[in-house]
């Protein structure tokens, strides 16, 4: 009779396996996901080739003078370094220079990254090479873009804000709040303020784990935060989505709308455990 059960424990510090022991004669099963395999490298580039709702990065940055990725944090599993040399390639295919492309961790009001923890996150290379900073929602560098219908003010990371191109690299995951992160949640509350996130988090209901569209007519999270992504400008998402083993099993490169829709859809479905009946 098995009592154990192993789990995957220390992201980003090891990935070590964690046994887990239950009392004597509990007959333990675990039940996964139904998972996917792997994308090849192949797969990833064929994502930028072939975006979702907007021609491909490399033509959308055409003339662009600098752009701005933001990037979630290491409280999320997205492997961003896995992706980030494609999208350089596709920056640079479009002529923006090197040194205008700047990378923002959108961690919302969550501590800032420290320069180890950084690497981590785009890779040691990108990190030596290019300019990184984690968002301080509490700063008063931020740019004021006005309010939402609603009376939502718009207070932004200005790096972010005052840049010619933007784009969002996330990952998408069931998420109470907004129903799956990725998408616009990288702007709020990601690289959102105070003011921002204080409203955003306390007059607006939930989405709700897992739902995809909005249930009902009133506006909810995730509404406010794509109705600031507008505001803002966000040109371009990159979201992935990752199987058991924390590999990139899917990536959504596009509209901040359309290919997070489709993200989510695919998220749902790699996700989803069936329960067996007992």
């Amino acid at each position: 009779m098995n009592n154990t059960a192993t789990v995957y424990s220390r992201a980003w510090y090891g990935d070590e396996e964690l046994t887990l022991n239950f009392p004597t004669g509990w007959e333990v099963e675990v039940l996964g996901p139904k998972d996917a395999p792997v994308l090849s490298d192949t797969q990833i580039e064929q994502a930028f080739a072939e975006p979702i709702g907007t021609p491909r990065i490399s033509e959308l940055a055409k003339g662009k003078k600098s752009t701005a990725i933001v990037v979630d944090d290491l409280s999320r599993p997205t492997p961003a370094a896995k992706v980030i040399p494609v999208l350089l390639r596709e920056l640079a295919s479009a002529g923006v220079p090197k040194s205008a492309i700047r990378f923002v961790v959108g961690g919302g009001s969550h501590r800032p990254l420290t320069t180890e923890e950084v690497a981590k996150k785009i890779g040691p290379t990108v990190a030596a090479e290019y300019e990184a900073t984690s968002h301080d929602f509490m700063s008063g560098d931020l740019r004021a873009l006005g309010n939402l219908s609603n009376g939502m003010p718009i207070y932004l990371n200005r790096v972010i804000a005052d840049a010619d191109f933007k784009i969002c690299l996330g990952g998408i995951y069931p998420h109470g709040s907004v129903g799956f992160g990725g998408g616009a949640k990288l702007v709020v509350p990601g690289i959102a303020g105070f003011a921002t996130m204080f409203y955003f988090h306390t007059f607006s209901p939930g989405r709700g784990h897992a739902v995809i569209e909005r249930k009902g007519s009133e506006p909810d999270h995730r509404d406010f935060a794509e109705e600031v992504a507008g505001v803002l400008g966000l040109d371009v998402i990159v979201n992935t989505v990752l199987n058991s083993r924390r590999e990139i099993c899917g990536l959504f490169v596009g509209d901040f709308v359309q290919a997070h829709r489709k993200g989510a859809h695919f998220a749902l479905d790699t996700y989803g455990t069936e329960i067996p009946e007992t």
